[in-house]
């Protein structure tokens, strides 16, 4: 009887382990959606920061960084699918990336940098 137990919680742990695997193979996560965001907006800093370095100054605007880089898998939306307010200072050579949170709305409490 305690042997068949042992393969029994062997096994679910196996399937466990198994359905752990391809959940994240799937891209899913346990992660929050305000740590997903927050992965969103790094991605697009990085993209800029690749641009800066190739023409010495930040793009004008996402989509003209999109443009410049056709291979740029990088989003262009936060992950409530509301575009980024992106603002490039006058010298080009800082900007400003904010995303504007769950309600989508710019200058609000859930809006992110």
């Amino acid at each position: 009887m305690n042997t068949i137990l042992k393969i029994i919680t062997n096994f679910f742990e196996n399937i466990f382990i198994l359905f752990l695997i391809a959940f994240t193979l799937n891209g899913c996560s346990f992660s929050t959606d305000i740590e997903k965001n927050l992965n969103l907006i790094e991605q697009v800093q990085v993209a800029l920061e690749m641009e800066k370095i190739n023409t010495k100054v930040y793009a004008k605007t996402l989509h003209e960084l999109k443009e410049n880089n056709p291979l740029m898998i990088t989003p262009l939306k936060d992950f409530w699918g509301n575009d980024f307010f992106y603002q490039r200072k006058e010298n080009g050579k800082d900007y400003i990336l904010i995303s504007k949170g769950k309600d989508g709305i710019i200058n609000t409490n859930d809006d992110m940098q």
